[in-house]
């Protein structure tokens, strides 16, 4: 997650953030109350001209949130609210549902945040997430995953290493800065 902007004030805290993953999306999921308000791009169907096909045109707009789901298959997060910003295309008051996705900003208005809340987003970077790397060796090649709470993310790796030297430095080059790292290797022994 990245934060971009964050102010707090007695009444209320802003934030303006970068989803980076599924992880950030289901965090969102959990803060985002009825009555925030929410601001981020969006597109919407609009009648065409003369009442023909309807035309998408890209918006950016705010609601005040009524409903929020989430779909993790995919990674979006819906806010259904009322829209508090009068545009060419829609009018206050009428209701729409945002869809973010992964790497699209959006800014949050909440009356009430915790501190831990706070602290939490802060820590949900790319960098402090993978909790668990899985190295995969096989005669056909090497993958390294790393997996969150939440996720699991292939980190590509060259289709021929022709040392192992190199194959070990490149993983670590993905592990590096990771402050909890068990490396754990398992061979079959041959002529059973």
């Amino acid at each position: 997650m990245k934060i971009f902007k964050k102010s707090q004030t007695k009444c209320n805290v802003f934030l303006d953030i970068l989803p980076e993953d599924i992880d950030d999306i289901y965090e969102l999921y959990r803060i985002i109350d009825e009555k925030d308000i929410v601001k981020s791009m969006t597109q919407r169907s609009i009648p065409g001209e003369g009442g023909k096909a309807k035309i998408r045109v890209t918006l950016l707009l705010e609601v005040e949130v009524e409903k929020v789901t989430v779909d993790l298959a995919v990674g979006i997060l819906f806010v259904k609210g009322k829209i508090l910003n009068e545009t060419e295309y829609t009018k206050t008051g009428t209701f729409h549902t945002l869809e973010i996705p992964v790497n699209q900003r959006m800014s949050l208005k909440k009356d009430y945040l915790s501190a831990a809340a706070i602290k939490m987003l802060e820590g949900l970077t790319l960098e402090n997430k993978a909790s668990m790397a899985y190295l995969i060796c096989r005669k056909e090649g090497y993958s390294l995953l790393l997996a969150t709470e939440y996720t699991m993310r292939r980190v590509p790796l060259p289709e021929k290493v022709k040392s192992k030297d190199k194959l070990f430095k490149n993983v670590l080059s993905h592990l590096k800065g990771k402050s909890n790292c068990i490396c754990h290797s398992r061979t079959r022994k041959r002529g059973r």
